[in-house]
């Protein structure tokens, strides 16, 4: 006998309801050790005070500098926010422009200006995927 169908919104009132009941539980993020020299990328992303999505991971590729190991991560998480923006328009959850955090000035100015020199020439496609969202909002 095949299992009966379940409907989506029957899956959604169980996620939401399990959700509701880890209301108390935390997530503890510290550092690892730094032995290996490649770059950590680290992203968390909050819906109002709720943490909702979370990585770490060494980057794939090694950075020619910081600025790029930088832009790198702010590339991944917009891709992420992309994602979420596209689940939460189908859920019909409102929210806000999302923001994303920035500990190097440089990469923040490359995102919001792409100006390009010879040492950022290499990071053209991440540059222009995440201009192209933050002059989406």
């Amino acid at each position: 006998m095949a299992a009966p169908l379940v409907s989506h919104w029957t899956v959604v009132k169980r996620i939401l309801r399990y959700l509701k009941g880890m209301l108390f539980h935390g997530l503890l993020l510290q550092s690892a050790s730094t032995k290996n020299p490649l770059a950590t990328s680290r992203t968390v992303i909050f819906l109002g005070p709720n943490l909702i999505s979370w990585w770490s991971h060494k980057q794939k590729v090694t950075a020619r500098s910081s600025i790029e190991a930088e832009y790198r991560s702010i590339a991944q998480t917009s891709i992420e926010f992309t994602w979420i923006y596209t689940l939460l328009i189908e859920l019909q959850v409102s929210f806000t422009t999302p923001i994303i955090f920035c500990d190097n000035q440089s990469a923040v100015s490359i995102a919001h200006n792409p100006v390009f020199h010879s040492r950022t020439k290499h990071m053209e496609i991440d540059v222009f995927f995440v201009r192209e969202k933050i002059l989406a909002k």
